[in-house]
């Protein structure tokens, strides 16, 4: 392992309720599974015990354990794995963990949904590191142009644009990047400071991925269609 990375603690979410998908994580995706495939894509460049797998199932707990060489310890507190918890708890429950194991200064957030991240986006990340920057965010350039095709409705029940502007061909609109959800990297003391909360981050740098691997799944739609997607890109 590059020793410039062990002071990052990478942190799976994995919760076991889902409503879209039910388990997600572990439904077979080609003869694998996300979860899986995300905790190898980790263990594949970082050491074993820099990887926290932050789940509330007992049967999660017990699939990693037993396929993998690695031990969760803890799992994640039923107040922090509600519909209604947000990405702070687990990670502050990460924190709470492994502060007194090593001396961590970056959390890396890598999401199961985001099956066509890859090995060198992780390692081009580590590489662009700074801690002057609060977090990076993985994003990509989007073709849904807030400036251009959004509308909301007003008082009236009519459609007006989103962001008033003069635009009139997208083309003259200016660069919109939408977050993946594939990577998250946080700069430890800037998350602790800013009373443990994303949000309050404000150097958010971008990590730009192209479309094709920026692919996330929410809904089994985006299951069957990237499933097919990947079975193509295997062939």
């Amino acid at each position: 392992m590059d020793n410039n990375i062990k002071d990052v603690l990478v942190i799976i979410p994995a919760r076991g309720g889902s409503k879209g998908i039910p388990n997600k994580n572990i439904k077979n995706f080609n003869g694998d599974s996300l979860l899986f495939r995300t905790v190898s894509q980790a263990l594949r460049i970082f050491d074993n015990s820099q990887v926290f797998v932050s789940t509330d199932s007992l049967k999660y707990k017990d699939l990693v354990e037993e396929y993998f060489d690695l031990k969760i310890e803890s799992l994640r507190p039923e107040d922090y794995s509600t519909d209604f918890s947000s990405n702070d708890d687990y990670i502050k429950h990460a924190i709470s963990i492994y502060e007194n194991r090593f001396n961590f200064k970056w959390i890396l957030i890598l999401q199961c949904t985001s099956p066509f991240r890859e090995d060198n986006d992780i390692k081009k990340l580590m590489d662009n590191r700074s801690l002057h920057i609060d977090i990076f965010s993985s994003v990509f350039e989007t073709e849904s142009n807030p400036y251009y095709l959004h509308r909301i409705l007003n008082d009236r029940g009519c459609l007006e644009p989103f962001i008033k502007s003069n635009f009139t061909r997208r083309q003259d609109c200016p660069v919109v990047y939408e977050l993946n959800g594939a990577m998250f990297l946080l700069n430890k003391n800037s998350f602790i400071e800013n009373n443990y909360s994303m949000l309050n981050l404000k150097k958010n740098k971008p990590f730009v991925m192209p479309y094709e691997r920026s692919l996330d799944i929410d809904t089994s739609l985006d299951f069957k269609i990237e499933e097919f997607i990947d079975n193509s890109n295997n062939k």
